[in-house]
């Protein structure tokens, strides 16, 4: 079972800690009406552009910047987030989450930082499409990526960005769109999307110069007993590796395959959290007949063309 709160700190309210994250931060978000600099008010709690456009703070911990549009297509509904919270519970992508760190702390190089994260030029990690906000949670985890780094999560969903709020974590979510991310051109050293669509364009304009994007991608054999009872046959290169290969300036690629065992209780959270499922009827039948779950995931590293 994955730990939830791995270092204690005294308990502080979700909409305060939003607050000292983003008044600590000044000037990375963006208003998504007029571009402007958008910067946390402290008479108001909210967040304010020169030009008067402001977006309160949710007391759930999270800021809103996608107004009433702010919620993903039907397909990922709050249903679908509950049950990957309660899949990323059970520990199943723990390796894949360690992979990902390990590139990133490459990349980033934290141990070689001579500064903390409350100073200006700490490094800014953003996991873009972070639904309930697991990938990001785990980054934040580790101490040295901890010290050097400002982590932030973003996803249009505001039920999984709401949930994403319950990790115990330095963390600022974001509602917004991924494909007009609210962040100042080059403004993160690191963005990790993962199992979600990439807007290429746009993460090339808010990364920094040297900064590197992370891909995270479903492998030949991801979920392939999943996939064999909704009869879908063995896959070949997939579309989004292939259209990653044409957005992406690749320095590095890893592959991350290994096989899950499952108990019932597990078996019971697997058809709700993935789009596989959506429209499909699943026989309750017949996850009785699974005993263990492929994961096997395509980690990519490089810049956006």
């Amino acid at each position: 079972m994955t730990e939830r709160n791995p270092n204690p700190q005294p308990k502080i309210g979700k909409a305060e800690r939003l607050k000292a994250l983003l008044a600590r931060d000044p000037g990375v978000l963006s208003c998504p009406v007029c571009g402007g600099a958008l910067l946390f008010a402290r008479e108001t709690s909210a967040l304010r552009c020169a030009r008067g456009h402001s977006y309160d703070l949710a007391k759930k911990g999270y800021a809103n910047l996608q107004g009433r549009g702010g919620d993903a297509k039907s397909v990922y509904s709050r249903a679908l987030f509950e049950s990957r919270r309660a899949v990323f519970g059970f520990g199943f992508y723990e390796e894949a989450a360690r992979a990902i760190t390990g590139i990133a702390k490459k990349h980033l190089r934290p141990s070689e930082a001579p500064i903390r994260s409350e100073s200006a030029g700490a490094h800014r990690v953003l996991d873009a499409g972070c639904g309930e906000g697991y990938y990001a949670f785990m980054l934040s985890r580790d101490a040295q990526l901890r010290d050097a780094c400002r982590f932030y999560g973003l996803d249009l969903s505001r039920d999984a960005v709401a949930m994403a709020t319950d990790y115990d974590a330095d963390i600022a979510w974001i509602v917004a769109d991924l494909a007009k991310p609210p962040f100042r051109d080059g403004a993160f050293d690191l963005i990790l999307n993962a199992l979600s669509p990439a807007g290429y364009g746009a993460f090339r304009r808010i990364l920094a110069p040297n900064g590197v994007l992370i891909k995270v991608l479903p492998g030949r054999d991801y979920l392939r007993e999943l996939r064999a009872l909704l009869g879908e046959r063995g896959r070949g290169e997939s579309e989004a590796a292939a259209h990653c290969a044409k957005h992406m300036r690749i320095a590095e690629r890893a592959n991350i395959r290994y096989r899950c065992a499952l108990q019932a209780e597990q078996k019971k959270a697997l058809p709700a959290m993935t789009p596989l499922t959506a429209g499909k009827n699943l026989d309750p039948s017949a996850l009785d007949s699974l005993h263990c779950l492929t994961i096997d995931l395509e980690i990519v590293a490089g810049r956006p063309f």
